[in-house]
């Protein structure tokens, strides 16, 4: 006969073994920025990385040849934003005049703050990108869909 203690933890591992196998690849890695970094560092041209157009042609995005996909910052803190942006991993191709901002610590109250976001504001959008290093090289980044998914929208700065 099995005791209601044997009970009461085969439950409680099945229980953990489910709610973790629940989540995608387990939990997304932690690629942000380990120190603040400075306006200087954001001025300037990034180009949206190779790997984040093939997972948008994935879901059905086609530009046509020669299409930009960059964001340009400005020390006045305007921007130029060419590029796409992700909503249901499905992108959609953007071209306007905007302005930016890089906060440190930003974040709701009950989620982990980002050492450093970016945010840009164009039209009635507001985007946000954060940062990373690889390589020796600053990306800014965002998750492309489901943050389980460890899919990532990338851009390089060039120069």
């Amino acid at each position: 006969m099995v005791s209601r203690r044997m009970k009461t933890s085969a439950v409680t591992i099945l229980f953990a073994v489910v709610l973790v196998a629940g989540c995608g690849r387990y939990f997304a890695p932690d690629i942000n920025l380990k120190r603040y970094a400075t306006e200087k560092e954001i001025v300037g041209r990034w180009n949206l990385a190779t790997q984040t157009l093939q997972i948008a042609n994935r879901g059905g995005y086609a530009p046509a040849p020669g299409t930009q996909h960059e964001i340009t910052f400005r020390e006045d803190g305007t921007c130029d934003f060419r590029s796409i942006t992700e909503f249901g991993q499905k992108a959609e191709y953007r071209n306007a005049h905007g302005s930016w901002k890089l906060e440190h610590d930003a974040g709701m109250q009950s989620e982990k703050k980002r050492r450093n976001q970016v945010s840009i504001r164009i039209n009635d959008l507001g985007i946000r990108l954060y940062l990373t290093e690889e390589n020796g090289r600053l990306l800014l980044w965002n998750f492309w869909g489901d943050p389980d998914s460890w899919e990532f929208i990338k851009y390089d700065r060039t120069g």
